[in-house]
């Protein structure tokens, strides 16, 4: 914990005194000079004062690296007349968050010329640096507090929403009672919310308004946030209170994240899984669903037509993002719909004719590819694209990983496992086509096995995809002699940097994995949980 009195040496070093706000190369400069000595103080004193008789606008920014590898300690200290005031204390080592935060907290406050301590403003300023003491040692993090008395219209705190999540800084705002209004944008919206003693009142997202707008804001992952005290809105749209805001909100992200894994964006399309299905049978499905309004989720069921994209299908029935979210993902979670981007690249080939592009020409090359009978890679086509992700990696650094999975019959618990006939194993493909992402590659590989390649993805993700594969499978029998309860599968999954970092280990880790799937109850295995031979 920092003491606002100097250590005694050699446990400090006072670096010379700047006359200008430190930038980023003086916060790395800093940070260095912490890690050479464990424990050691390093003082950074700086001021913003116009002439030498303005003491009310020096600073001290100290930094320390309490062990061997932690994150770095830094407090910054407003160096008044009256006395030193804590302003904050944080660990991290991004020099850029570091920077932002000296900015904003040494811009935002308001100095006086020195008055009697019993003046209001001088108490008030002994009050917050008690305050801010007490924040600190109990630790809490960050605390702005600044009084409404010491600010103006600028923000006192900003940030970036990949640093500080939109739920930790709703949980900030609430927990320190804070009153004002933030601001949050990103490339494409901006998302205003006021707040009276930390809690939410009004929320406005482009055109929509309250408890929808804060938690589709709760999915927001990019954009940066500023706060402004004591700004306020006659507008009431909010009567939920914080904590029931945040569990609705994460359940939309909880959501969301399902139906990305699953390959969903808004050129996708949805595809009717049973285009017979009664409506009592639809009623029943969804009833059983996560709870919403079945009445609108039949209503936008009724609009799937197996080729429309999802953008189209909104622009047909405009809906927030905190509603269609949880509709699309009671129709795939209960097996009503399924995701496929199969229109979308009939569309892309389309729009290459006017490069003068033969749709056929391209459509040759593509199934020079693929084996007849089951119209995915064949084995060799798939080591060639597998080798052209392993480069992309060595090139960017990009992750992937490979899933390799047998499939089969098993007619008892004794019994030997039997091959599926060339026509199931043909639909199985199809079925696992229209599940995955454009981007993975479905293939054969070796003898009577199969693989599929996932680029940018990491092992969670894969372990996600392999789940889709087993399930889409059993949704419906592959044949009419085939019951769902026989088929077997055995799936091994491996990833680069992960696992390793050279392609033959990676395809032998997937194997090992697939053959611990094989002999033991679990159906996915991952190469990390191998069991060690």
């Amino acid at each position: 914990m920092f003491q606002t009195s100097k250590p005694s040496a050699p446990k400090v070093l006072r670096l010379p005194k700047q006359m200008a706000l430190p930038g980023q190369g003086d916060l790395d400069f800093v940070r260095e000079q912490s890690a050479k000595v464990i424990g050691r103080l390093i003082e950074l004193p700086f001021s913003l004062a116009q002439d030498a008789q303005d003491k009310e606008h020096d600073f001290v920014l100290r930094a320390c690296l309490p062990i061997v590898d932690s994150e770095t300690n830094w407090a910054l200290i407003h160096l008044h007349p009256s006395g030193e005031q804590i302003l904050w204390q944080h660990a991290s080592t991004d020099a850029s968050l570091i920077h932002s935060l000296i900015k904003e907290a040494s811009g935002s406050i308001k100095f006086s010329a020195p008055k009697a301590v019993a003046d209001p403003l001088a108490a008030t300023n002994r009050d917050l640096s008690r305050v801010a003491t007490e924040r600190l040692t109990t630790g809490i993090g960050i605390s702005h507090i600044l009084d409404e008395a010491l600010v103006d219209e600028r923000a006192i705190s900003s940030g970036n929403l990949k640093v500080t999540p939109v739920p930790a800084l709703l949980k900030t705002i609430n927990h320190e009672s804070m009153t004002g209004k933030l601001a949050i944008e990103n490339k494409q919206e901006t998302c205003e919310v006021y707040f009276i003693d930390g809690l939410p009142i009004h929320c406005l997202l482009k055109e929509t308004a309250g408890e929808l707008a804060i938690k589709e804001l709760i999915t927001w992952r990019n954009g940066e946030y500023r706060f402004y005290p004591g700004q306020k809105t006659l507008a009431l749209t909010i009567s939920t209170d914080m904590e029931n805001i945040l569990k609705s909100g994460l359940t939309l992200l909880e959501q969301l994240n399902y139906l990305e894994t699953n390959g969903l964006h808004m050129e996708s399309c949805l595809i009717r899984k049973n285009s017979m299905i009664s409506e009592e049978e639809l009623r029943i499905r969804l009833s059983k669903a996560a709870p919403g309004n079945v009445e609108q989720q039949i209503d936008f069921y009724e609009l799937v037509d197996n080729h429309s994209t999802i953008f189209e299908l909104l622009a047909k029935r405009p809906l927030s993002k905190a509603e269609w979210v949880p509709i699309i993902f009671n129709l795939v979670s209960s097996a009503l719909v399924q995701i496929s981007d199969q229109v979308s690249q009939q569309n892309r080939f389309a729009n290459l004719k006017s490069f003068g592009v033969d749709e056929n020409e391209l459509q040759m090359v593509s199934k020079s590819f693929l084996r007849a009978e089951t119209s995915i890679l064949t084995y060799p086509a798939f080591i060639y694209f597998l080798d052209q992700e392993y480069m992309r990696y060595q090139y960017f650094n990009f992750p992937f990983s490979v899933i390799v999975f047998s499939l089969g019959l098993k007619k008892g618990e004794h019994k030997p496992i039997e091959n599926l006939p060339a026509i199931a194993i043909r639909r199985a493909m199809q079925r696992i086509s229209q599940v995955k992402r454009p981007v993975d590659l479905l293939g054969h590989f070796e003898k009577s096995d199969f693989a599929m390649l996932l680029p940018n993805s990491n092992a969670s993700a894969a372990g996600a995809s392999a789940n889709r594969i087993i399930e889409v499978l059993s949704e419906a029998p592959l044949t009419s002699d085939i019951d769902t309860r026989s088929l077997w599968s055995a799936c091994g999954i491996a990833t680069i940097p992960e696992d390793c970092q050279e392609m033959d280990k990676l395809l032998q880790a997937a194997k090992k994995a697939r053959d611990q799937a094989r002999h033991g109850k679990e159906r996915i295995i991952l190469a990390r949980g191998v069991a060690p031979e």
